[in-house]
């Protein structure tokens, strides 16, 4: 009874547009790194080049998932120039401070999230490209 119960109140799911479940689940990953990141950052437990590490080798995993996920490549280039925008306001607002947290000033992450989506552009409608250059990152 408890089963059929669980998969009863999962059918939302299932009627579900499929592109917007799968960035609601790549949206679920990034919202976990960032946490992930900001928890270190704010605890001191991590040296901060440690944290600049969780979010760029965590952020880089959003390639892989737009690929397993078939995600269109005009979604990716969209978030990465979203993304891009973020972290060059972020130079000037603190609103990550785990992005800017080793005191280098240096447009290192800016040019991270322009690469990811330079890459999604290139090579977004051929899986075997995108999984060769998503090893590159």
């Amino acid at each position: 009874m408890t089963l059929q119960l669980l998969v009863s109140s999962t059918s939302w799911l299932e009627s579900a547009p499929a592109l917007w479940l799968q960035l609601l689940l790549v949206a679920v990953w990034l919202g976990f790194v960032l946490l992930l990141a900001e928890g270190l950052n704010r605890s001191k437990w991590a040296e901060p080049e440690a944290v600049r590490k969780v979010i760029h080798i965590g952020t880089g995993n959003v390639i892989l998932l737009a690929w397993w996920f078939q995600i269109p490549s005009w979604v990716g280039i969209a978030a990465s120039i979203l993304f891009s925008a973020v972290t060059l306001l972020s130079y000037r607002v603190a609103l990550l401070p785990s992005l800017n947290s080793v005191g280098r000033k240096s447009l290192g992450t800016f040019f991270y999230a322009v690469s990811i989506g330079i890459l999604i552009a290139l090579f977004g409608s051929s899986s075997l490209s995108m999984q060769y250059w998503a090893s590159w990152l």
